[in-house]
């Protein structure tokens, strides 16, 4: 009887002490368990069931525990969030303006808000993303383990690590896919490259468009910079260099060559991306016209030959040129008045 009387009264002491010390105390297990909600002023904390001050009352706001993680309570100091857990650690100093619920972006993490600028936390409470992103967007929009992050105009990617595995220096990424399964289109100040998934930079962004792989031919894309236009191939590579005003369709004019131009001038490029055919000419006929393998030349309103493997049969010096003979042995041309015949290897004669 004298040990339970004597028990009663240490609680009394204690519990009058607690008093004594608090503007205010809550019920015990409120909260947790063995753990009373303590009051100063407006700062909150926690005293155990022995009446020690457990966590200090530092704290303007202390939530539920359980509600972003079994054994956390969110914590607050002038408008600051962070984290105590159950054994009545500081896990994360309040400093975050907020802090959203874990599991919504990836499993273990929480999206954390400071001074505008977003990062993540991980399950142990780390920063595990610096808050330094204005913005990041959900994992798995572009490709599985990433997530698209934004810092003022330019974005980039960070990984399932969080890693930024792809510098935020882009004014626009797009879908991966649109133009190669493992590529996604990029620019930076309205010129235009590549990424692929493996977070390489495929093609500098130096091009004002890029057409699309396989329209001309099919590993490759037509590009253009600065009003010129080339070709880059399926690895990346500039195949035929940005220095044409103009390149039309492969096979108009033989199954492997393009026409391309230069200011006023034509050649051809062939299915190598070599140029087969200087740009020099003024004027570039059809083939098989005159000859079946020849097609007509002109520079400067005067005429000669070129053939199918890009050579330059007769030479351009002729005033203009007349029809093959029936049998297509030789043809007439004329230069400075004078009647010539070109044979059919391109000879020049007076005779016929």
């Amino acid at each position: 009887m004298k040990k339970i009387v004597l028990i009663i009264l240490v609680v009394l002491a204690i519990t009058s002490l607690a008093q004594d010390k608090y503007d205010r105390i809550y019920e015990y297990g409120i909260y947790t368990k063995n753990w009373a909600l303590v009051q100063n002023k407006s700062l909150f904390g926690f005293i155990d069931e022995d009446g020690f001050g457990i966590v200090d009352t530092k704290y303007n706001e202390i939530y539920e525990f359980g509600i972003y993680k079994q054994d956390w309570a969110l914590v607050s100091i002038d408008s600051l969030f962070g984290f105590i857990d159950i054994d009545a650690n500081q896990i994360v100093k309040p400093q975050y303006n907020q802090i959203y619920e874990f599991g919504i972006y990836t499993k273990d993490w929480a999206l954390v808000q400071k001074n505008n600028r977003y990062g993540f936390i991980d399950e142990n409470g780390f920063e595990i993303v610096k808050t330094k992103y204005d913005q990041i967007y959900d994992f798995g929009i572009y490709t599985k383990d990433w997530a698209l992050v934004q810092k003022k105009d330019s974005y980039g990617f960070i990984d399932e690590n969080g890693f930024e595995i792809v510098d935020t220096k882009y004014n626009e990424i797009y879908e991966f896919g649109i133009y190669r399964e493992d590529w996604a289109l990029v620019s930076v100040d309205s010129l235009f490259g590549f990424i692929d998934i493996d977070a390489n930079q495929i093609v500098k962004p130096q091009y004002n468009q890029i057409y699309e792989f396989g329209i001309y031919t099919k590993d490759w894309a037509l590009v253009q910079k600065k009003n010129r236009y080339g070709f880059i191939d399926e690895n990346g590579f500039e195949i035929v260099k940005t220095k044409y005003d103009q390149i039309y369709e492969f096979g108009i004019y033989t199954k492997d060559w393009a026409l391309v131009q230069k200011k006023n001038r034509y050649g051809f490029i062939d299915e190598n991306g070599f140029e087969i055919v200087d740009t020099k000419y003024t004027e570039i006929y059809e083939f098989g016209i005159y000859r079946e393998d020849w097609a007509l030349v002109s520079v400067d309103s005067r005429f000669g030959f070129i053939d199918t493997d890009g050579n330059e049969l007769v030479q351009v010096k002729y005033d203009s040129i007349g029809d093959f003979s029936i049998n297509k042995q030789w043809i007439k041309v004329y230069l400075n008045n004078k009647e010539l015949f070109i044979d059919k290897e391109g000879i020049e004669t007076i005779n016929k």
